[in-house]
Order: structure tokens, then C-alpha cells, then sequence
């Protein structure tokens, strides 16, 4: 039984489950998830009583951060933690750092997932003049691996359209690949395929991407190389390319299928194409229990292609009580209701 306001045995109960929880994830322990929920709440309980204990702490705001943040995928209730490890540190004097240098590392880190979240929320400015920060502070001490530091800057440049920017940097994390003698990493490559397709040049990006082995291609993988092939007008191959991975897929699989239906569209299949959209909602309904709105999106629009417009508008009118919102949708609703309208008006007009 731990004593209440004893902080290190807290903060070993607290790490304990942190731990267990970290080996679950890389898959070295089983946990039901009722045991994981349980680790979870012990961990945050006593991380958060250390954290009163000691207010000062790197380590301990930094560690409750990272539950948030890769255990419960909670980037807002993450970033006050991982904040205020970077301002505990900051605060410290001099002298203190000296004293307290087994946590400087927590402190580099905590910038590091910070502004992971903050890119998350679409905060790319915030996350890129941190990331600056981080290259400075971490310069001759390297506590995080230039690749991951390089490839953080690229991706926050990307979300910015800073691709030609975002495209140095990616090259540099390639580059560091290389001097720590390991493979170049597949969110590297794809990122910088990515780059490469956003500056029209698609034909390099396919070159870039192709550096992946495709039996080791995950889905956000396929996700870029569709979208490579679809720009070079290359729709047959697109497909096959989502379709070679999506049994494997039992988590974003609704996502293929969402990317297939689209390609469909565009190439006037709509049967083909309400059936990946039917499938994409099906699977997303069975695994998070609620409906997928751009299916029914998609399917809206597939049925007013095929001149089903009652039931186009139907879907339309429940997005929109549902508050859903997607590039051109408020101009497809438009569109749709006219072909409502003019659908139903020639029968009124021979009623009378």
C-alpha cells in the first residue's frame, strides 16, 4: 500500500503501469482491456498525485503527457502536461539544470511530442517554432535521433504547403538514414513522395515510393501510392494497389475502401462505387459502432448521378442535420436539391 503523500512510491506504482502499458502496445505483454483500463487509471492517478507532490517535475508531467498522448490518442489533455514539462524545465536555474540533468532528456522529448500534438490540431505554426527550439537545444547532445527531428519538420512544413521546404528536410532525415547505416524509413519515403506529388511531379513521386517493398507496404502507404497513380490518370492500377492490402487492414480498412469508392466516381462507375462506399460504412459501423459520414456522402452523390435524386437529397438533408461538412459539400447540396426539384416539378405540372 503506498503512503499518500510518499512520492516514490507513487511514482513506482505509477511507472509500473506505465511500463506494462508500453510493453502491451510493442506487442511483449497481453492485457485485456479490462486490465489496460485498470493501468491506465492506477497510472494516472499516481502520476498525477506525484506531480502535486513535486510540481517542479520534468519526468513526471512528461509521462502523463505520453498517456495521454500515445495511450489514449488525447492530444488536447496532453499538451497542458507536456507543457508544463517544457516550462519546469525552463524555469529551473542554471544551477538547477546541473543538478537535475537526468531529466533534460524528458524535457527535449516533451517538446518533441508537443508539437506532435499541436501538428495534430492543425497548429502547424506553434508546432514548427517549436521544433525550431528543439533543433537548437538538441544540437550537440542528439537525445532524439536527427531522422525523427528532420522528418517532424518536414511533415509540419507539409501541412503548411511549404512542400519544396518540407522536401529539404525529409531529404536530410533520408540522409541520416543513410549515415546511421539503416534503411531509410517508409514514413520518410512516403512523406517525400507525398512532397513530390503536391509539386506535380508525380512521376518522381512513384519512383520514390516504389523504393518501399510492396509486400511490406502498410495502408498509408497504398493510401499515397493510389493517389500517385490516380494523378498520373493510371485508375486500374490505383485500385489494385488499395485492394493488395485491404484483408490485411483490420483498422483503417473503411478508409481504403472510402479511397476505392471515390476512384470509382471519377471513373463513372457507380455501381462499383456505392458498393465500396455500402462496404466502408459497413465495416466502420461494425468497428467503432456509428455511421461513416462520407460514405453516406459519397453514396449521396453516387444516387444523384444515377438520377436518384429523393434519395440523394434524404442523405443530404441527414448530413446536414448532423452538422457534416467536407470540401464541396454545401455546392453538392446544391446541386442536388436542383435535381430534386427538377426532378419532382414536371409531375406537379402535369397534376394541374
Amino acid at each position: 500500500q503506498a503512503v499518500p503523500d510518499d512520492f516514490m512510491a507513487n511514482y513506482s506504482l505509477a511507472y509500473a503501469a506505465y511500463d506494462a502499458l508500453y510493453r502491451h502496445r510493442n506487442r511483449e505483454i497481453m492485457l485485456t482491456p479490462k486490465e489496460r483500463q485498470h493501468l491506465l487509471k492506477r497510472a494516472h492517478s499516481h502520476f498525477q498525485k506525484c506531480c502535486a507532490l513535486k510540481p517542479d517535475s520534468v519526468t513526471c508531467f512528461y509521462r502523463r503527457g505520453m498517456l495521454f498522448k500515445e495511450m489514449e490518442n488525447k492530444q488536447k489533455k496532453a499538451i497542458p502536461m507536456l507543457e508544463q514539462a517544457v516550462n519546469n524545465w525552463r524555469s529551473l536555474t542554471e544551477e538547477q539544470k546541473k543538478e537535475r540533468h537526468q531529466e533534460r532528456p524528458k524535457y527535449i522529448k516533451s517538446m518533441y511530442h508537443l508539437a506532435s500534438c499541436l501538428l495534430k490540431l492543425s497548429l502547424s505554426s506553434r508546432a514548427l517554432e517549436l521544433l525550431q527550439q528543439l533543433m537548437k537545444e538538441d544540437e550537440t547532445t542528439e537525445f532524439l535521433s536527427p531522422v525523427f527531428k528532420q522528418f517532424a519538420l518536414g511533415k509540419t512544413l507539409y501541412q503548411m504547403g511549404r512542400f519544396n521546404d518540407a522536401l529539404s528536410h525529409l531529404q536530410t532525415a533520408a540522409a541520416a538514414s543513410r549515415h546511421e547505416k539503416k534503411m531509410v524509413p517508409d514514413f520518410v519515403r512516403e512523406l517525400t513522395a507525398g512532397c513530390l506529388l503536391m509539386m506535380e511531379r508525380p512521376g518522381d513521386a512513384l519512383t520514390e515510393i516504389d523504393k518501399i517493398p510492396e509486400r511490406s507496404m502498410r495502408a498509408y502507404v497504398r493510401w499515397r501510392r493510389a493517389d500517385i497513380l490516380v494523378a498520373l490518370g493510371r485508375y486500374s492500377e490505383a485500385l489494385i494497389t488499395l485492394e493488395k492490402g485491404i484483408d490485411k487492414d483490420s483498422i483503417s480498412r473503411h478508409k481504403t475502401l472510402l479511397r476505392m469508392a471515390r476512384i470509382h466516381y471519377s471513373c463513372g462507375a457507380w455501381e462499383k462505387t456505392e458498393s465500396c462506399a455500402k462496404k466502408a460504412d459497413h465495416f466502420f459501423r461494425k468497428r467503432f459502432g456509428n455511421e461513416l459520414k462520407e460514405a453516406a456522402f459519397i453514396l449521396a452523390l453516387t444516387l444523384h448521378a444515377k438520377g436518384n435524386h429523393a434519395q440523394a437529397m434524404e442523405l443530404m438533408k441527414r448530413l446536414e442535420a448532423n452538422g457534416f461538412s467536407c470540401p464541396g459539400f454545401k455546392k453538392a447540396v446544391i446541386q442536388i436539391r436542383k435535381g430534386f426539384t427538377e426532378s419532382v416539378t414536371p409531375s406537379e405540372n402535369t397534376a394541374h
